[in-house]
């Protein structure tokens, strides 16, 4: 199976959050932990959709090569990572990076095929998940964790993106 990857990495970033997550999974499975199981398809499943998402970009770009907007994304990335819980403000993150927020839009979308609003809710949604699933904090907790005014917000907010409430997802995923 050697010769080109179907998935070509052309980030450092790209290579090490993969690799961040393979060595998680291999952690899991060797150390036998408690909940392991859960975790590893946790992980498997963070992988998936992190190679999934690398082939859809690479697919709607048509190329592999990195662009300016490309550097401003993975800026971005690491911007909502650090602010998500607190900013959700296309503005916030535009004026962090020198911009306007039409024109990080513009980045954003001609690089990942999204805008800079969905990553944001994106990202929200992903630690929403992760919380639901591998903790048994109540709803509520989790929407005040991740500042939302009210609990019914939180619940519409995951109701939007996703079908179904936070307390469905939880019990339909073992959480």
């Amino acid at each position: 199976m050697a010769g080109e990857p179907l998935v070509p990495l052309v980030s450092a970033a790209e290579a090490k959050r993969l690799a961040a997550l393979c060595t998680d999974l291999a952690e899991e499975g060797s150390f036998a932990r408690e909940g392991y199981r859960l975790a590893m398809r946790g992980l498997l499943a963070l992988i998936a959709i992190e190679v999934v998402r690398l082939a859809v970009s690479r697919a709607r770009s048509g190329a592999v090569t990195l662009s300016r907007a490309d550097a401003h994304v993975e800026q971005l990335r690491v911007l909502v990572d650090e602010h998500f819980r607190k900013e959700r403000l296309i503005s916030f993150y535009a004026e962090k990076l020198a911009m306007t927020p039409d024109r990080l839009n513009d980045h954003v979308k001609r690089a990942t095929g999204v805008t800079a609003g969905h990553m944001i809710r994106q990202r929200v949604l992903t630690e929403a998940k992760r919380q639901l699933v591998f903790t048994g904090q109540p709803i509520h907790e989790i929407a005040y964790d991740l500042a939302f005014s009210d609990p019914s917000h939180f619940t519409r907010f995951f109701r939007k993106q996703t079908g179904m409430t936070p307390q469905a997802f939880r019990e339909g995923r073992g959480g």
